[in-house]
């Protein structure tokens, strides 16, 4: 059955990328985008069949063929599928590099650089999950669990997990029970602060002040840090 949803500016289809269950976009940005660009575009069931023929990857349209013009069936099975904390913070931190991680050697630095900001970006993006639709409480529950935090650990370079085990002593928090928000949101600050340090490092055009000398935490920035503020308490 054809689509007769009439013709929109490329713009909106540029807004919304093909879901494939992989990527670091997860199903409620994908869902939200989707809505944003179509809301009372023809009918929910041309909304159903656009979403599932041009929106959708090749598995997912085999998976979703006998409700593919059942729009709230469509999005209710793709939020049951990929909405769950773990597969959303999961596919962001994929895109992270774990392995051949970049050293402390001057030569390192700019890959350093990038690095952390890849980090740090993949920080922002869980951050803004709840904006989405996922619900705060089921993510941080994720969030400071002990699979979430190990899978964080593993991309920080080697070099650096000494400076963040000091923090965590420091803090009180316990170097080797990797679980709790305490120890999920100094990492995170950690992280900050690191990629705050070496950007001076990164290819970029414009001046930009010299690192400073060591990690300092920077106390004043850690609300822009925290998901819940009460999630500590």
């Amino acid at each position: 059955m054809g689509c007769g949803l009439k013709r929109l500016p490329a713009k909106y289809s540029e807004d919304v990328p093909v879901f494939d269950g992989n990527g670091d976009i997860s199903i409620y940005e994908f869902i939200k985008r989707f809505k944003n660009c179509f809301q009372g575009e023809g009918s929910s069931q041309e909304r159903a069949e656009l979403l599932h023929r041009k929106y959708l990857g090749l598995e997912i349209k085999r998976m979703t063929e006998d409700i593919k013009d059942n729009l709230d069936a469509l999005i209710a099975t793709l939020m049951d599928r990929f909405g769950h904390p773990q597969t959303v913070v999961s596919n962001i931190l994929r895109a992270v590099p774990a392995t051949g991680l970049p050293t402390a050697s001057d030569e390192d630095r700019p890959r350093l650089a990038s690095h952390l900001r890849q980090l740090e970006s993949a920080f922002t993006q869980i951050s803004n999950l709840p904006s989405y639709g996922l619900d705060e409480g089921d993510l941080m529950s994720y969030l400071m669990g002990y699979q979430c935090l190990q899978v964080i650990r593993e991309r920080i370079p080697g070099h650096m997990i000494v400076d963040l085990n000091r923090i965590l002593r420091e803090n009180k928090v316990s170097r080797t029970n990797i679980v709790g928000w305490d120890h999920y949101q100094l990492t995170r600050e950690f992280i900050a602060d690191q990629a705050l340090d070496y950007d001076y490092f990164q290819p970029t055009a414009g001046k930009k002040s010299k690192p400073r000398e060591g990690t300092k935490k920077r106390k004043d920035q850690s609300a822009e840090h925290v998901l819940v503020a009460h999630g500590s308490d």
